[in-house]
């Protein structure tokens, strides 16, 4: 993704009011980095929130939050916050991450349950029922 330097003085970042972004950086340079907004569709939620989580579901007898919970501890990046000066790790929300990850991260939960010896539907399967 692009990045681009940027320098904020009183508010202002190479004369542009940052502020109207909706954040707040003391006076300093920064490095910002340019991401898509891609969402993630409507079929790939369907998919993850119906079919693949139930199949893990069906098979370990875990809560669907449980299972959610499993599949992105697996496969997404741990995140670190900082509360009041304490850092804590925490799983990392689906509605952050974008559509192509979203889309690695499917496949990569599709390939896990047919390792598993189940049968997860595909894309294809799931757009066709």
């Amino acid at each position: 993704m692009p990045k681009c330097q940027v320098n904020i003085k009183g508010g202002k970042g190479n004369g542009t009011d940052i502020g109207s972004l909706g954040v707040a950086l003391k006076d300093g340079r920064y490095t910002i980095e340019i991401t898509s907004a891609d969402d993630k569709s409507v079929n790939q939620m369907r998919l993850y929130r119906g079919s693949l989580i139930g199949c893990l579901k069906d098979y370990t007898g875990y809560s669907a939050d449980e299972c959610n919970s499993i599949l992105k501890a697996k496969f997404l990046d741990i995140e670190s916050i900082n509360i009041e000066g304490t850092e804590y790790k925490v799983l990392p929300s689906l509605e952050n991450i974008t559509k192509v990850k979203f889309s690695k991260f499917i496949d990569n939960v599709i390939e896990y349950l047919a390792d598993l010896g189940l049968n997860p539907p595909t894309y294809k399967e799931q757009n066709n029922a």
